[in-house]
């Protein structure tokens, strides 16, 4: 290895999280997109990715995966809550999305199921979507 290498490869990893960091919890990511300042928030078996935000006719639409953390043969299950938080931190609109354990085999070998809400009505840019994905039926 020589001295770019060194260099270049914490600049690499840097650019591969495309603008998202890691907070003060290792559970939660941070990150902007269209404007919108996202919450990631993972459960002990699954993480959030491929994350997009889109405004739609009827609202803001917010799609992405839950992938597992170990790919154990395990399915997951569960559900995602998309949140918009006013500056307070108060909950301002909420929608959840089911999981379906039963989903097609190509997901299975994928280890992810994919989600999408449409959160209705405007959104403004200056509140936050949290996503978090959630094991059991309602809980927190």
């Amino acid at each position: 290895m020589n001295k770019y290498s060194i260099l270049i490869l914490p600049i690499f990893f840097a650019l591969s999280n495309c603008a998202i960091s890691p907070s003060v919890d290792s559970q939660i990511v941070t990150s902007v997109q269209n404007g919108y300042q996202i919450e990631l928030v993972a459960s002990e078996s699954a993480y959030l990715n491929n994350i997009h935000i889109k405004s739609v006719e009827n609202g803001l639409q917010v799609t992405g995966l839950v992938t597992h953390k170990t790919h154990q043969g395990v399915r997951i299950r569960g559900h995602v809550e998309v949140e918009v938080l006013d500056n307070q931190g108060k909950i301002v609109k909420q929608k959840t999305a089911t999981i379906n354990p039963q989903q097609s085999e190509p997901a299975r070998r994928t280890h992810s199921r994919s989600f999408s809400v449409i959160i209705p009505g405007t959104v403004s840019k200056e509140y936050r979507i949290r996503v978090r994905h959630h094991i059991g039926g309602g809980e927190h």
